[in-house]
């Protein structure tokens, strides 16, 4: 019996009123379900023991706060009622052999490696974050607010990025080289992969990403530091992969291809029109595009599933090597990040819309508006 967590708070109508939630003793904030019962093909029920005998996937009093036991007291499974593995699940055979297995690297890989002199490490987190503890040596570099890598919104073509020649002069400035081992780390995992797609477009090759982010770097008690590392400028040499990047006009040339998927990593209440970026005219998504969100490719706090369950997952839904893959977001960072990773999966064909919706919905209304 799997167990799925539903949101749920003691402070969720304190927007209106304190103190009015006073039945949230009684009401579980947790839910029992059953692969058995799912009617349509997912990872845990892929095969028997990506569920029997995995304790992760069961509630334990370990996982609950304080104020969460009462309410899910009933659902808890102790360890004696995790269902045991199957002793013949079945087999499930998921080629990983395209795997870029370097583009992602533990805390301890990066312990054991900081101090060669072609590691270069980047902390994408905002300064103030950064300045009240890092991993040694780290340099910080925000992407999405030092207005550095995009065209800023209130240009003809907002959140555009920059031609690579401009990119990289900002990088050198920082002390990157593209000849040296970038890796990027962050707390939520999709900003540091937005910038390593950036990078790649501007012609770095040797790229990784922490998994983990700085939790996983801290959970293994290595040193943090507020030491300012010494930056050298020096020349990026940009060796610009212009095909990367994909305009509007590619996207609807392409919207009915059977050798294209343009996949949309916004939150489902985006791309099922609830909900919209604030800068975004309306609701909405491309049509045809395929709903992935980047929250299933990455975790929280930057943890990364597994490569061969990513690929299960992609290809289920129809997102598969075969093809040219068009990652559209809100206006592009996202859809970096997505590119990032179906790059490291082994992907061959990736693309990033660039400004993604906010444009494609300016180009469809209003063309001749500069997108």
């Amino acid at each position: 019996m799997l167990v799925r967590h539903v949101s749920m708070d003691p402070k969720l109508f304190d927007h209106y009123e304190k103190d009015v939630f006073t039945r949230f003793d009684e009401i579980p904030t947790w839910k029992r379900t059953s692969p058995h019962n799912i009617q349509r093909k997912t990872w845990q029920a892929a095969t028997c023991n990506h569920c029997h005998g995995n304790r992760d996937l069961f509630l334990s009093t370990r996982d609950l706060l304080d104020y969460e036991i009462a309410a899910n007291r009933p659902v808890v499974v102790s360890d004696i009622r995790v269902p045991a593995k199957v002793a013949r699940p079945g087999t499930l055979t998921v080629d990983t052999s395209q795997v870029k297995t370097g583009r992602v690297v533990d805390a301890k890989w990066l312990r054991d490696n900081q101090d060669k002199q072609n590691i270069v490490i980047i902390d994408v987190r905002s300064p103030d974050v950064y300045e009240k503890g890092h991993i040694p040596g780290a340099v910080q570099f925000d992407p999405m607010k030092n207005g550095k890598l995009r065209w800023p919104w209130g240009a003809a073509t907002p959140q555009e990025l920059y031609h690579p020649e401009k990119i990289a002069k900002v990088f050198g400035e920082k002390g990157i080289s593209a000849d040296d081992h970038i890796v990027v780390y962050d707390n939520d995992g999709w900003t540091a992969a937005f910038l390593l797609s950036v990078l790649e477009y501007c012609g770095a090759e040797n790229i990784s990403f922490l998994k983990g982010g700085i939790k996983g770097w801290c959970e293994r008690a290595y040193r943090i530091t507020t030491d300012l590392p010494l930056i050298k400028p020096c020349e990026f040499k940009v060796d610009a992969k212009s095909h990367f990047i994909v305009d509007n006009a590619f996207v609807r040339e392409n919207l009915d291809s059977l050798n294209v998927a343009i996949v949309d990593v916004r939150t489902l209440d985006q791309s099922k029109k609830l909900a919209k970026h604030p800068r975004a005219l309306s609701f909405g998504s491309i049509p045809g595009s395929i709903k992935f969100p980047i929250y299933g490719l990455m975790m929280d706090h930057a943890a990364l599933k597994p490569p061969e369950q990513l690929l299960w997952d992609l290809k289920n839904r129809g997102i598969t090597p075969d093809k040219t893959i068009v990652i559209t977001c809100n206006t592009g960072a996202w859809a970096g990040a997505g590119f990032f990773m179906m790059r490291y999966l082994g992907y061959p064909d990736v693309r990033m819309h660039d400004a993604a919706w906010v444009s494609w919905e300016a180009f469809v209304k209003y063309p001749g508006c500069g997108y």
